[in-house]
């Protein structure tokens, strides 16, 4: 079943204003082939494109197309919501973007949350974190049921509440009782208030669990139990451990879009494929 936002719904939309034309300053919190993710001084999520190589940790002068370095940060602040976890990372969702973190304590699906983190070789850590009433644009996954007092989103086992604005058609946002779909929501002093709603693949469920993604040209490895997935240069190939996942219709060579758990255990840091499917061209 292919994604899709029913025409009444899209009128919900708020329509997302250009890229910030002024220049701003941030810490770099996650790295991509082509482009970064910076926490503001606020801890704002913004998506910056860059083919210049920068670790995280980074701090970043950002003037339009123009990224310059300007320093190291030890620690940063990431506001967002929490859109999925396991026992050793948490996804934060604003602004399109998400971040995983590694938690210092469990953090429930749905949580609003202003995070303090440091960085540890690469590794983004949660040091504090407490509620944060104001997000833009976070997003979660997961089982909708669909009332006149809102959307109720299961999350794993987690109820996430969403509160359909007012003049919303509620009887076209009915039409999502019992589907997995994705939500988009702000939380506005406290209240998480509708932006917008789709279905989704039931596969899409996976993602929820993939705290990264990756596009790339696929190798099938002869060990039978992982793939490696090379991204465009200059960002290095990565091997992933394929845990079942089903690569029925793909062959060395495809280009694919991949979702993964990274997990730190006794042996070393595993990459786990949750989630993988082609790709016409490789694009972030």
């Amino acid at each position: 079943m292919k994604k899709f936002v029913l025409g009444a719904v899209a009128a919900l939309l708020l329509v997302a204003p250009a890229a910030d034309a002024k220049a701003f300053r941030g810490t770099v919190v996650k790295k991509g082939s082509r482009s970064v993710i910076v926490a503001t001084s606020a801890g704002t999520l913004k998506s910056v494109r860059t083919s210049k190589r920068f670790s995280v940790g980074t701090k970043l002068r950002v003037n339009g197309r123009k990224v310059t370095r300007v320093g190291r940060a030890s620690r940063a602040k990431i506001s967002g919501v929490v859109r999925g976890n396991t026992a050793t990372r948490v996804v934060l969702s604003a602004n399109r973007t998400a971040v995983s973190v590694k938690p210092r304590r469990h953090h429930r699906a749905g949580d609003a949350l202003m995070v303090t983190v440091r960085f540890s070789h690469g590794v983004v850590v949660e040091t504090r974190s407490h509620d944060d009433n104001d997000v833009d644009e976070a997003e979660i996954r997961g089982i909708a049921a669909v009332d006149d007092a809102g959307v109720h989103v299961d999350v794993n086992g987690t109820i996430v509440d969403v509160t359909i604005p007012a003049g919303a058609d509620v009887a076209a946002i009915k039409a999502f009782d019992g589907m997995f779909v994705e939500v988009e929501f702000d939380v506005v002093n406290g209240v998480n208030v509708l932006r917008k709603i789709k279905a989704e693949d039931d596969n899409d469920a996976d993602e929820a669990e993939g705290l990264d993604e990756l596009k790339g040209t696929l190798t099938i490895n002869a060990d039978g139990t992982t793939i490696t997935v090379a991204p465009a240069a200059p960002a290095a190939a990565i091997t992933l451990t394929i845990n079942g996942v089903s690569l029925a219709g793909l062959k060395t060579g495809d280009l694919v879009e991949v979702h993964f758990d990274v997990v730190n255990g006794p042996s070393g840091q595993t990459m786990n494929l949750t989630r993988i499917k082609s790709e016409d061209e490789l694009d972030d």
